[in-house]
């Protein structure tokens, strides 16, 4: 069996180090990352990790924007892979130019592995779908060039005998027992849903007839009727608290792969207890083996990255070791030299302590001969001022005038100071503090007003934990 994990991390760099525990915590023998954020510069302990080899595609436009990669945890290796449509599927001239415009953004990465089962290929493919705002229709159309663009890839993987898996973030809610909320269901845009439509066949359709692109969600496929499986929640609104999120991550294989599922095995499930970014993990097994012992690694592979390469030594280390070398390297002579001068340091200084003694012994002996000729000497009288100081009336009145000053300093240092804050009022649901809040929303004439609100996070009107309806202008 093969395990594939996909995971939308929002930032490679944003997971703890080291990134092998995180590797290593999701137990799979295939691991896709999307939302990488990363570029070719990306730090040797992001990019190799002993155990694994690692395969990412950026965006060439932007830094810290999109990004996907795969690991494959060792010895699973594949024999090929790729970052651009235009190697992996052959076209017109017309198809070709079409595919190097959708790879600008790096949101796609393909590895192909040779299976146990009569050599045939597996590609793996971990995709980061667009998410656009359906008022920009530049994005609109990349998004739609991008969804084709994918869909004629696998087909043309499958019409050439390659078993397909795509794993990743499709930014697309299928059904809405997929979604939190129906009526904010019922508001998304349309095309992306059909376009899933078209790539997916159901449980039920798998002994019917085959249409052009037969992929199966293998999730729905070991949970049909499961609901409130969300892989996706909104951080702003602490949704992730109350499960009030979105399935919008998915695992998806070719109707010949499933074919050879045993039934009643689990296929697939969700990672909800995993977190570290707004999304979490999904995965799969698959029926099928890779071969092992093999040795070489695709050129794509980041084992062939300048920074992953033998480490060079630092010319400060170099200067620290030298530096030590000397210092563990001093001569004898040295050694006696700085001995002596301890030695004879030592000795000058008990030198000078017998005679300072000697000093202090002598001044004793000549105070106590003479303490006799001055014992009938009169007390020298106090001045006036040392008695007034030691004055109770004194003591209280420069108390006093110390006070006043005091006071004084506090009133000039506290009229900066901001009158106190309004009282906060409970919420109606829960009687419980609100928050400050601000309408955001461009096209609203309260745009930066404040107001509160329940400070819980949001989730079904039903969730009795979840934030309720309080609203109260400032």
């Amino acid at each position: 069996m093969l395990k594939i994990c996909s995971w939308n991390i929002n930032g490679i760099r944003s997971l703890s180090k080291p990134l092998k525990r995180h590797l290593d915590a999701l137990n799979a023998d295939v691991i896709c990352f999307q939302e990488t954020k990363a570029t070719c510069d990306l730090p040797a302990e992001y990019c190799r990790v002993d155990g694994y080899n690692a395969y990412f595609a950026h965006c060439k436009t932007k830094s810290g924007y999109s990004g996907v990669c795969i690991f494959c945890r060792e010895p699973v290796r594949p024999i090929s892979a790729f970052d651009d449509l235009c190697a992996v599927v052959p076209g017109s001239a017309e198809n070709i130019n079409g595919l190097r415009d959708i790879d600008f953004e790096g949101r796609l990465v393909i590895v192909q592995l040779e299976t146990s089962e009569n050599g045939r290929l597996l590609s793996i493919i971990s995709v980061y779908c667009p998410r656009v705002d359906p008022e920009k229709a530049d994005r609109v159309i990349y998004r739609d060039k991008f969804l084709e663009r994918l869909k004629f890839t696998v087909i043309k993987l499958i019409s050439g005998g390659s078993h397909v898996v795509i794993a990743g973030d499709f930014n697309i809610c299928h059904k809405p027992i997929d979604h939190c909320c129906l009526s904010d269901y019922k508001n998304l845009p349309r095309g992306p849903i059909e376009w899933l439509d078209s790539m997916l066949i159901e449980s039920q359709q798998l002994e019917g007839p085959r249409p052009s692109v037969s992929m199966v969600d293998l999730f729905r496929l070991a949970y049909p009727e499961r609901s409130e499986a969300f892989t996706c929640w909104s951080v702003q609104t602490g949704a992730r608290k109350t499960n009030y999120g979105t399935r919008i991550d998915y695992i998806l294989c070719d109707k010949d792969l499933v074919g050879t599922f045993r039934k009643g095995d689990v296929v697939a499930d969700i990672m909800p207890e995993v977190e570290g970014s707004d999304h979490c993990p999904v995965w799969a097994l698959l029926p099928v083996t890779v071969p092992t012992g093999r040795t070489s690694l695709p050129p794509l592979c980041t084992h062939f990255w300048p920074q992953c390469q033998k480490r060079q030594l630092q010319l400060s280390s170099f200067l620290k070791s030298v530096a030590l070398e000397k210092k563990t390297q001093t001569p004898i002579g040295n050694v006696v030299s700085k001995r002596t001068k301890v030695l004879t340091n030592t000795d000058s200084k008990k030198r000078c302590k017998q005679s300072l003694l000697n000093f202090c012994s002598n001044t004793i002996e000549i105070s106590s001969k003479s303490a006799g000729i001055n014992d009938q000497a009169p007390m020298r009288p106090e001045r006036d001022g040392d008695a007034c100081q030691r004055c109770p009336e004194f003591e209280l009145a420069n108390r006093e005038r110390q006070n006043a000053a005091a006071q004084q300093w506090r009133s000039l240092l506290d009229c900066g100071k901001k009158a106190p804050k309004a009282t906060v009022p409970l919420c109606v649901g829960h009687r419980e503090p609100c928050v400050s809040r601000q309408v955001k929303r461009p096209d609203s004439k309260h745009r930066g007003r404040e107001f509160w609100a329940c400070a819980r996070p949001i989730g079904a009107p039903t969730n009795p934990l979840a934030r309720c309806n309080t609203f109260i202008w400032k």
